[in-house]
């Protein structure tokens, strides 16, 4: 935070609301010419503490587009995208402007999927239709392949040793060494088909039988399986991730439900997304889970902090026998051709939630099915894949003309003795009934927009001040809208029709807790 004092002054945490609320009464009288004394207002009301915030969207159209459906999109440190369409049999790279696409043709229906870049650019990837596992370097367009005779492979996970796992739809566990060719199938009794795999730190991996409706996780040298049943085998489970919780997270496509999962603990539990989710790519973002969805186009943020299972039951384990084969592939080498294009940039769109409960926030981003996604922080975008285009989710204009905001406020520390925390006095000067315009309460949503955020859900509380009355807050940021350790710029919106902010004056003060009990911080008017 820069070092601008605009308000230097001791205050002991007893004495320090107070006087906050007396000076901030005095400022706001001496500001207006008025004489009436305001009266407290009661606590204010919390609303859900996550609280839907639009996003703006970009489409970069690229030629003869398709749909750019892979199970997962790459971000370079420089910005450049690289993505693929099964549907188009492509590989695309997408500059980081968005105005140049590259894209090579694949073999006849290869159908590329998931991908996967090394440090020295070359990418690795599954090809859905021709069952192969292919290694392509794009600065010379080398593709070189390894047909997988035994069955689709759904996605890819590179091992220290250099060797890939492959989950593959014929349920087996395939370990691919590029070095001799060799594929290696570990199946487990009674599984019947492996989605996307996740490799943990300790060398073992988590996959899901879409099928049968069962969780896996096979040991690092892949010789034994643990398998869980779920409670229902609709669920069709799909990506599977480590969250940033800890617990493996994984969604549910076909019940459009998303399940956060404990193998220490065999817990299961599981959450209720809008009615016909389809829940696919995952992505840990900010303590939530971003998910792309692929029956109604949209970029889902789902937060558990605030949202309530809609079930939990304990799974239990069961050790599998595992049978062990091999193969050994010939590599086929071919040269793919760039072709480089003007990319053809949409207008920026405002884009408006489909629905927003208590902690999940959905914005209908995509055109049509949205597929693999990618976190760019650096630059404030989320990329997706969709039909024809890659788009972007950006932050919208935030701040409206009616609204009241604070370019700083904080509560970084916690709640209650916060070391960093902003205090917030609103009044309603409540003009007379007998004027244009009558007395009347003033509703309207505190909203904080954290630093760094790109879209989804911010903390949120509704405040009601009623006509003369004056509401004082100590730190509404880590209270009312549940929050702590947040921090970036408050606004307050009206809230509904009937509420504007004309006859709303605000004052705030942001300050940090001193160790003697005192504070430092500065002061600041609401301004539009």
């Amino acid at each position: 935070m820069r070092a601008v004092t605009l308000l230097k002054r001791t205050l002991r945490p007893s004495l320090a609301l107070p006087v906050l609320v007396a000076a901030a009464t005095a400022l706001l009288l001496a500001s207006t010419g008025q004489a009436q004394t305001p009266t407290p207002t009661p606590t204010p009301t919390p609303i859900p503490a996550s609280t839907l915030v639009p996003a703006t969207s970009t489409y970069f159209g690229v030629l003869n587009g398709g749909r750019y459906d892979a199970a997962n999109m790459i971000l370079d440190p420089d910005g450049t995208i690289w993505s693929a369409s099964g549907n188009e049999n492509v590989i695309l790279k997408l500059s980081a402007d968005g105005l140049k696409s590259t894209r090579w043709t694949m073999p006849k229906d290869s159908a590329p999927s998931s991908l996967v870049k090394l440090a020295d650019g070359t990418i690795w990837l599954t090809e859905l239709g021709g069952f192969n596992v292919a290694k392509f370097d794009p600065a010379t367009g080398e593709l070189v392949e390894w047909a997988d005779t035994s069955r689709r492979p759904t996605a890819l996970v590179r091992r220290p040793d250099g060797t890939f796992w492959l989950p593959e739809t014929n349920g087996a566990l395939a370990q691919f060494d590029p070095a001799s060719g060799v594929f290696t199938y570990y199946k487990g009794e009674g599984v019947a088909t492996l989605s996307y795999p996740w490799l943990d730190t300790d060398g073992s991996l988590f996959s899901a039988d879409f099928i049968s409706g069962t969780i896996v996780r096979f040991s690092s040298d892949g010789t034994s399986a643990t398998r869980w049943a779920l409670p229902s085998r609709a669920a069709v489970p799909s990506k599977i991730i480590r969250g940033f919780d800890g617990a493996l997270w994984i969604g549910f496509y076909n019940t459009g439900q998303l399940a956060r999962f404990d193998p220490v603990l065999n817990e299961i539990r599981i959450y209720q997304l809008s009615l016909g989710s389809a829940p696919f790519d995952l992505i840990n973002y900010k303590n939530r889970i971003l998910y792309s969805e692929q029956r109604s186009g949209f970029i889902g943020f789902f937060d558990p902090s605030v949202t309530k299972p809609s079930d939990v039951e304990t799974l239990a384990p069961d050790q599998i026998t595992v049978t062990v084969s091999s193969q050994t592939a010939t590599p086929k080498t071919t040269t793919l051709t760039a072709v480089t294009n003007d990319v053809l940039v949409g207008l920026p769109l405002g884009v408006q939630g489909l629905r927003s409960l208590s902690g999940l926030a959905e914005l209908a981003a995509g055109n049509g099915a949205v597929y693999g996604l990618a976190v760019d922080e650096r630059r404030g975008r989320i990329y997706f894949g969709t039909s024809g285009n890659i788009g972007t989710l950006t932050p919208p204009t935030a701040v409206g003309p009616d609204d009241q905001y604070f370019p700083s406020a904080a509560s970084v520390g916690g709640a209650g003795g916060a070391h960093w925390q902003s205090q917030v006095v609103t009044w309603n000067r409540g003009i007379p009934t007998g004027t244009p315009r009558a007395a009347k309460p003033l509703v309207f949503t505190e909203r904080l927009l954290p630093s760094g955020w790109i879209a989804g859900l911010s903390p949120a509380a509704q405040v009601t001040v009623g006509a003369n009355q004056l509401s004082s807050q100590d730190d509404p940021i880590g209270n009312e809208m549940n929050a702590p350790d947040s921090y970036g710029a408050l606004r307050l919106a009206p809230d509904g029709s009937q509420s504007t902010t004309n006859d709303l004056f605000s004052w705030g003060r942001v300050s940090y807790s001193r160790a003697d009990g005192g504070t430092y911080g500065f002061a600041q008017n609401g301004v539009k």
